[in-house]
């Protein structure tokens, strides 16, 4: 009734999904989407049909054998009341995807080869027009054809539907996917010019990277070739300047060709010049495609600048003035500027992603190529001009080559940075405050800078080239200050660098000629029998002996932490900030050469002296000689079980080999120890600079007039202060470092440094004692004094510096600074009240006061050994 009524079913009715409707009959019937349909039906209304008029067996089963191999469908639920199907999708023709099919050929033409899965997997007509619209979409991003570089028309139409394409060009076959998309997207920025002026910024960038490209090539090219024909000097000059024989020749590079290389130097020289220059070929097509994927990112942070600088003004006015567009005007240009400037930062970081790694290796080896070509340049003598030469070349070429870098590093800094300037440049404050909040958040984004870096380490800049190059000269000059206790250590196999074995087989060669000596020794004692001057004469000998096997093994079972002393005293080369403080460190690490090598000659030389006053006797005996042959003098106390007279000059060539070698662990243990301390004076030294620079502003130090921070500046003199109290804990920590691992053997020396000293004086008060062993026995003394001296000397100078910081923080402006900075200084000036120290296990303290002490007890327990006599 209500139907038939024409009036609208009730919401909450039961029967309103069935969507009812009266028939040309009168009837009720349910609707559905198959009114334009002349499928089959279900297989009971077709029986029924059927049976009207025959009556098969079987039929059912017949039946839905035919239907359902026909057609199948699965019903499914909606919520929706739809309208009917179109007749063209339930008409029981062709399939239904042909007519799709023909769409698609008619917007994309023909296809070369067409795929059929014999229908089993036919998609819905909503599925098949997403797919195909997706598949447009991924059509449209290409060419239908190659597009000319560089092109500065608008965007080509496609031919078929007329629409608008972005231009892309086919990038060389041996790029891999990731340049190839940086090339792509170089040449899609170029198409998305708007206006002349646009694009004479990214013409001026293009020339740019072509005339950088060019000069860079041709500089590696030519140099490359005149660094090889450097070899062919000698041949040049044996023909203008010819001497008497011919001149040595010079490798055109370190190799070995298994001919003779005089004979077949010139064959060898034309293989170089080809091969390298082939491989220099390499080298200038990586960095020449690295500089203009950098010149283009620049470029379009320079459109954005221009961009932004000109967002208020009226494009086509040559006078610029105020646009009065409305404000939606002004946001949709932000939004194209935003845009754009994602695009740029996408572009630096798939520029990163792509050269990071290579990068980094390459930092690392010119790095280190640099050290040791600057190593070996300083080793190099005066008469080698030409190798010398050949050095400076290289050390130029690869600085020429990493500030090409760099200088593109920077130039990707500036133009990332300049988009603040252009923003505020432009007439912001006329604009509404939505249009300068946009604007702001543009802003903000550009505080964090775009780089180029070498696997996160590196960043291309002007600052980080200087920083490399002065670590290359740092690398040089830690070889060259601290050389001396590197080979030093390394021959008795101390160095905690050296190869395991090298270090093991140094380590067993050490012990076992110190035990040769120890052997005599011994035997020597054995056959003393209770004889006291015998045996006195035996012990110095004896704790000496104890001394060097102390010292050898103590670096050697503390090795880890003299590692770790090594890691520290590098590192902390490269956390210097002023060049103040860079030759603050210099003048330490002098004085640690300095010492080292006047220690370790003299340890040498008075050694081999005090051993050579056994030569005395038998020289005498030439120049001098008397009617019977002076006794001999023992090269030093021992027993060979042999006549001493007879082996006598083997017996003092065993002794002066192994004696040096002994003296060649002790001086390996005590140059390191000295140049630890003369290390951490240095740092001492460089954290009471800082405190008393505080006040001074950081890049003044250099002027005559010092300009003092403004009082208000309160954090960041507190910032000073927290980093000038890193540095001194640095120092104290390396400090305790040293005291740890060398404290036992001090000890142990101090004391048999003391009996030594007083054996010795005993020795020489006996009255039947020769001229010969008197002096040895004084030079004897005099050695171990000047030894403990120096000991006493450096750990004097290590309690000065850690008392010093008191002075240089009273030195500072303190008393212009905020209250909270002055109790933070406080707190330094009494930490630094207690002195830090070198001691042997906390017993003895070496100072100068301690040394007389030292020197003092010697005495004393000479004169109770003298009383015993």
């Amino acid at each position: 009734k209500i139907m038939r009524k024409g009036d609208m079913i009730a919401a909450t009715s039961s029967v309103l999904s069935l969507t009812l409707f009266i028939d040309e009959s009168g009837l009720l019937r349910v609707g559905g989407r198959l009114n334009n349909s002349n499928l089959h039906t279900e297989a009971q209304t077709t029986i029924a049909n059927v049976r009207q008029q025959l009556w098969l067996l079987f039929l059912r089963s017949a039946m839905c054998k035919v239907i359902y191999n026909v057609f199948q469908a699965k019903p499914c639920h909606s919520e929706a009341i739809k309208s009917s199907l179109s007749t063209g999708r339930v008409t029981a023709l062709r399939p239904f995807t042909i007519a799709a099919f023909k769409r698609f050929i008619s917007h994309r033409r023909i296809s070369s080869q067409i795929y059929s899965d014999n229908g089993s997997a036919h998609l819905t007509f909503e599925e098949l027009q997403t797919a195909l619209c997706e598949i447009e979409a991924a059509l449209n991003s290409w060419p239908t054809h190659f597009l000319r570089r560089w092109s500065t028309s608008i965007p080509c139409r496609n031919e078929q539907n007329g629409s608008e394409i972005k231009a892309f060009s086919c990038s060389p076959t041996c790029f891999d996917k990731t340049m190839k998309d940086l090339t792509d997207r170089l040449y899609v920025n170029w198409n998305a010019l708007e206006t002349s002026e646009e694009y004479n910024i990214m013409r001026k960038y293009a020339k740019n990277s072509r005339r950088y490209s060019l000069g860079y090539s041709l500089y590696c090219f030519v140099a490359l070739y005149l660094f090889l024909s450097m070899s062919l000097i000698p041949q040049l000059l044996d023909v203008v300047l010819p001497l008497n024989k011919s001149r040595p020749i010079l490798l055109t590079y370190p190799g070995y060709y298994f001919v003779d290389q005089r004979k077949y130097f010139f064959y060898i020289f034309l293989h170089a010049i080809v091969a390298w220059e082939i491989a220099m070929t390499g080298i200038v097509a990586h960095d020449c495609i690295f500089v203009t994927y950098v010149e283009h990112v620049c470029s379009m942070f320079a459109v954005i600048g221009f961009r932004l600088e000109h967002l208020f003004y009226n494009r086509n006015d040559q006078v610029k003035t105020i646009n009065t567009n409305t404000d939606n005007a002004y946001r949709k240009r932000i939004a194209f500027i935003v845009h754009a400037h994602r695009k740029a930062l996408k572009y630096t970081q798939l520029l990163e992603d792509t050269f990071n790694v290579p990068f980094a290796m390459q930092i690392l080896i010119v790095t280190i190529g640099m050290s040791i070509t600057l190593l070996q340049m300083m080793q190099q003598n005066n008469s080698n001009i030409l190798e010398s030469m050949r050095y400076a070349l290289y050390v130029i070429g690869e600085l020429i080559h990493l500030f090409f870098l760099s200088f593109e590093g920077q130039k990707l800094i500036d133009h990332s940075l300049q988009i603040r300037d252009k923003i505020y440049n432009n007439c912001w404050y006329k604009v509404s405050i939505k249009s300068q909040k946009l604007i702001i958040l543009i802003m903000i984004k550009t505080l964090r800078l775009s780089f180029l870096s070498a696997g996160k380490i590196y960043i291309f800049s002007l600052e980080s080239f200087t920083m490399s190059t002065r670590r290359s000269c740092l690398y040089t000059m830690d070889s060259n200050y601290y050389g001396v206790v590197k080979k030093v250590s390394s021959l008795v196999g101390q160095w905690p660098y050296q190869n395991p074995k090298t270090k093991l087989i140094c380590l067993s060669v050490v012990t076992l000629s110190t035990f040769s000596i120890v052997i005599p020794q011994l035997a020597k004692f054995v056959i003393c029998n209770g004889d006291m001057q015998c045996i006195f004469q035996t012990m110095a000998a004896h704790m000496l002996t104890i001394i060097t096997l102390v010292k050898l093994y103590t670096c050697h079972l503390n090795r880890y932490k003299i590692k770790v002393l090594i890691d520290r005293l590098f590192l902390e080369w490269d956390e210097l900030e002023t060049p103040e403080e860079y030759e603050i460190m210099k003048r330490y690490a002098k004085n640690g050469r300095r010492y080292s090598l006047g220690y370790s000659l003299y340890c040498f030389i008075s050694a081999f002296l005090f051993l050579c006053m056994s030569l005395i006797p038998p020289l005498l005996d030439i120049v001098l000689p008397l009617n019977e042959s002076r006794p001999i003098l023992s090269v030093h106390p021992g027993y060979y079980f042999v006549d001493e007279k007879e082996y006598f000059f083997c017996i003092f060539w065993h002794a002066v080999v192994v004696w040096e070698i002994a003296v060649t662990g002790i001086v390996a243990h005590d140059c390191m120890l000295l140049t630890y301390i003369e290390h951490v004076c240095s740092i001492f030294a460089l954290g009471g600079f800082r405190f008393e620079r505080l006040m001074y502003k950081c890049n003044e130090y250099e002027s005559d007039t010092i300009t003092v921070l403004h009082s208000h500046a309160s954090d960041t003199f507190r910032k000073r202060i927290a980093f000038s109290v890193y540095t001194h804990r640095k120092a104290l920590k390396f400090a305790q470092l040293i005291e740890d691992t060398f404290s036992i053997t001090l000890a142990l020396q101090i004391a048999l440094n003391t009996v030594m000293i007083s054996i010795t004086l005993l020795q020489i008060t006996q009255h039947n004692a020769s001229v010969f062993i008197v002096v040895r026995y004084v030079v004897y003394v005099l050695s171990q004094l000047i030894h403990l001296f120096c000991l006493s000397f450096e750990g004097q100078k290590l309690i000065d510096h850690s008392l010093q910081m008191r002075d240089k923080i009273y030195n500072s402006l303190w008393y212009k600074t905020s209250p909270k900075s002055q109790r933070m200084l406080l707190f330094v000036m009494q930490k630094a009240f207690h002195p830090v120290f070198l001691s042997a296990c906390k017993i003895y303290i070496f100072s100068r006061e301690n040394f007389t002490m030292i020197v003092q007890t010697s005495m004393s327990y000479f004169t109770v050994l003298a009383s015993l006599e």
